[in-house]
């Protein structure tokens, strides 16, 4: 950090995450006492995938997240009405998932335009 003056407030970490929609609690599972290994954990068959990036600082700002659904057409109209933050970044994919180009969009949209002007460091 010294070496290449990187503040600590210039230090990200982002990731993703999924979630299984339409889960909203966690499993109990009963099985006997003699069994070895994990028991099999049955979900329901008709939950869909969503993604999910995230982004805090070493001074725990937040940026907006980037939500991925699974689909093939955004439709924006559906989710205007709610209480969703306007900054919020939302994509889709055929499976839900994070692609290349979801990744680069979030970087290029999201990441350097609210990073670029609170740089206090040289990087």
């Amino acid at each position: 950090m010294m070496q290449h003056g990187i503040a600590p407030e210039d230090i990200y970490n982002f990731d993703e995450t999924g979630f299984a929609m339409g889960l909203v609690a966690t499993a109990k599972v009963v099985t006997r006492s003699e069994m070895l290994g994990q028991p099999f954990l049955i979900q329901p068959g008709n939950c869909e995938w969503v993604t999910s990036i995230e982004c805090v600082n070493s001074t725990e700002w937040v940026l907006p997240p980037c939500i991925i659904f699974k689909g093939k057409v955004h439709i924006e109209g559906l989710y205007q009405d709610t209480a969703l933050p306007a900054d919020w970044r939302i994509e889709i994919s055929e499976n839900g998932w994070t692609t290349d180009q979801i990744g680069l969009q979030w970087l290029q949209k999201v990441f350097i335009p609210a990073t670029t002007s609170c740089t206090t460091g040289r990087y």
